[in-house]
């Protein structure tokens, strides 16, 4: 098999080549900013991050007191729930004992007590005691038990 060479650069085709750069666009220079577009363009991205890091640094703050604001509530409203249900216990009690009040202080019940357990009767008749005498005094000027005989 015989290969055949081509050479890297062949004489013949200038025409050809000529046309080919003909073909391709021109370069223009066009004026610019040049490095300082990019700077624009940084610090619009850094300032929209930074306004983006504020309000979610809002955001949480505002979340955190929130869920605060929560618990402090149903903190509040269980010791509401136990409040009501010790005032209802006391309703309860105070009742049971102005009850046990009511019975105890009969005066039907005191009276069956005393003529049963103690054999206390009513009185049948009446003494009367005057003292028409002042008192005698003695010498710390205290009132002195006068005994009498009757």
């Amino acid at each position: 098999m015989a290969r055949t060479f081509i050479p890297a650069y062949s004489t013949e085709s200038t025409a050809r080549r000529h046309d080919y750069h003909e073909e391709a666009p021109a370069l223009e220079v066009h004026s610019g900013r040049g490095a300082s577009a990019d700077a624009d363009a940084s610090s619009l991205v850094l300032g929209f991050a930074k306004v983006l890091a504020v309000f979610l640094c809002a955001f949480i703050a505002i979340g955190a007191v929130r869920v605060g604001i929560t618990c402090a509530t149903v903190r509040c409203l269980e010791h509401n729930v136990s409040l009501q249900s010790q005032i209802e216990e006391g309703r309860e009690l105070n009742s049971d004992l102005e009850v046990d009040r009511s019975t105890l202080s009969s005066s039907s019940r005191i009276v069956g007590i005393a003529t049963e357990s103690y054999g206390m009767v009513y009185a049948t008749h009446l003494d009367d005691i005057s003292s028409s005498e002042e008192p005698v005094r003695g010498e710390s000027g205290e009132a002195a038990a006068v005994a009498t005989e009757g």
